[in-house]
């Protein structure tokens, strides 16, 4: 997948770098010339989407109490060219008690893994 980049007003002939920074360095770069008339237009190639999950792919919460994974549920499949889910759900898909507190992992993954990516992690309960 590839993420354009463009812009102008650039000095005619300079080289330009562009980049995607991501935590721990970087997710993607591409150098361009700019064009006689100050434009650049460059295509940063490899890229997964930053800030969201895979297009396409479905989104599952792993629930974790005590370390154990109680719950796996199926949310939806990420849209759009940044993989955005939106999905309406209980709090907790599943049956608990009210002070129950949750660990819960998002990712792509039907099976809980610590090394998927991308992925959320959060802490889910009603109170902390």
């Amino acid at each position: 997948m590839g993420v354009g980049v463009s812009g102008s007003g650039f000095t005619p002939g300079e080289l330009v770098f562009a980049q995607i920074p991501a935590p721990g360095g970087l997710a993607g770069f591409a150098e361009a010339t700019v064009a006689p008339d100050g434009t650049v237009s460059a295509t940063i190639e490899h890229v997964f989407p930053v800030a969201g999950f895979r297009p396409g792919k479905p989104i599952f919460g792993h629930f974790q109490n005590g370390g154990k994974v109680v719950l796996t549920y199926k949310f939806g499949k990420a849209t759009g060219p940044c993989g955005i889910l939106h999905a309406k759900s209980r709090l907790f898909p599943g049956h608990a008690s009210a002070n129950a507190k949750f660990k819960v992992q998002f990712d792509d993954s039907k099976k809980l893994s610590k090394k998927a990516s991308p992925k959320i992690v959060t802490g889910l309960g009603s109170t902390f």
